[in-house]
């Protein structure tokens, strides 16, 4: 979905890998992460619902950061770019400059023909291409 225009339909595929699991089974998954083997505290996730958000601040439009529902294109790339960068391993932000570089490639064509020449100009409207240079 990276190289989708906003324009297009987005989905939040993040958002779907958390449906099957309860509030509880992902609480005791969060808590077998973060608990020491060797501690014998026991540990609690507490947290504010979204519903009980909604009481506290009425009238917010901003729990899309918390329920994952992304009122924009721009927001949906983010999360799904994130995502992709998680799973690749990359401590990366997944917005701004030094992010988008990371995934766009530098090319070198060689040749000064008319293959060459239409093979540099397509690869210069790619999203996927920072830089295309010519030999």
């Amino acid at each position: 979905q990276q190289t989708l225009p906003l324009s297009q339909e987005l989905v939040n595929h993040v958002k779907e890998l958390y449906e099957p699991f309860t509030i509880e089974e992902m609480n005791e998954k969060i808590i077998e992460l973060v608990k020491p083997p060797d501690c014998n505290a026991q540990v609690q996730i507490v947290f504010q619902t979204i519903e009980g958000l909604h009481k506290s601040v009425p009238n917010h439009l901003g729990d899309w950061y918390f329920t994952g529902d992304y009122p924009t294109p721009g927001g949906m790339k983010v999360v799904c770019r994130a995502f992709c960068l998680w799973m690749e391993g990359k401590n990366l932000r997944a917005y701004g400059l030094s992010s988008v570089l990371v995934s766009m490639h530098t090319v070198l064509v060689i040749g000064g023909g008319g293959r060459e020449h239409a093979l540099a100009w397509q690869l210069g409207k790619s999203q996927k291409v920072s830089q295309v240079f010519v030999a």
